[in-house]
């Protein structure tokens, strides 16, 4: 859960509640926030300090909050850029051990996709009472979402549907899959070997892995995939249109293109036609 800081017109409150002595529960209750969060600020006010000394070292505090910046020695990062020029992965650049790397294999990983095209994440969204489901693909470098209407959450029909859409593009056209851990995904060793393709799960409980997937799964729950719809006779049509209306909007960060015209870029005009 994201914490909230406290804003100027909450400290202003507490302090008030301090002075006419009100207990700090029932301030916490009146404000939902934490208990803790209260008498902190209650015990700060207790040493004689006054709101503004408590609202300098709380915005000094506030500026060492957060993830801080993790950078890679230049020559390693001269290193690592040249063995994925060649070809190589992050598996295969660990496991070389000819030279100690500073970041974790997740770290490396998330290297390895910046910048290049063909890197995928994978997710289903599933309907009422797990009640049928689609497969998304977002591609990592266009931001281009695929959705399979694979109608039931089984790993026979997401190997199905996933093959035959893969099956559209050259061999080694898509360089990777990182998959959620769902057990629809069993029969990932099928994939991976049928297409040669390098196949990753996120850790359990770190979505953020698959940040971009799990941003538009959330879309696509707005768009009209609802939690309480029933999925499993779901028309193609509707599951086409979803997917071309997220495709066809511009994003900032793709300089004000949209996902296709930006995925469009890296395949040729005789497969453009399978894809949409």
């Amino acid at each position: 859960m994201t914490y909230s800081h406290l804003t100027t017109a909450e400290l202003t409150t507490i302090v008030n509640f301090f002075t006419q002595g009100t207990k700090a529960y029932k301030v916490a209750q009146m404000l939902k926030r934490s208990i803790e969060t209260i008498y902190r600020v209650y015990r700060y006010l207790k040493t004689g300090a006054t709101i503004v000394d408590y609202q300098q070292q709380y915005i000094s505090n506030k500026k060492r909050c957060g993830r801080k910046l993790a950078q890679l020695p230049q020559d390693e990062v001269v290193y690592i850029n040249e063995m994925v020029a060649q070809g190589w992965t992050p598996d295969t650049i660990i496991g070389r051990g000819d030279r100690s790397i500073s970041c974790n294999r997740r770290t490396l990983y998330r290297m390895f996709k910046r910048g290049q095209f063909g890197h995928l994440e994978g997710d289903t969204v599933q309907g009422k009472h797990h009640q049928g489901a689609v497969m998304t693909l977002v591609e990592h470098l266009s931001k281009v979402e695929i959705v399979l209407n694979v109608h039931a959450k089984k790993a026979e029909n997401i190997n199905r549907h996933l093959s035959e859409w893969l099956s559209k593009f050259p061999r080694h056209f898509f360089k990777s899959i990182t998959f959620d851990n769902g057990k629809e995904f069993a029969g990932w060793r099928e994939i991976a070997n049928q297409f040669d393709i390098h196949t990753y799960f996120a850790e359990v409980g770190a979505p953020n892995q698959r940040g971009l997937n799990e941003n538009n799964n959330g879309l696509l729950r707005r768009d009209g995939l609802t939690k309480d719809r029933d999925l499993r006779n779901l028309p193609d049509e509707l599951v086409n249109q979803l997917m071309s209306k997220r495709n066809r909007i511009p994003r900032k960060s793709l300089d004000y293109r949209t996902p296709y015209e930006v995925f469009m870029e890296h395949i040729t005009e005789d497969q453009r036609q399978l894809f949409f």
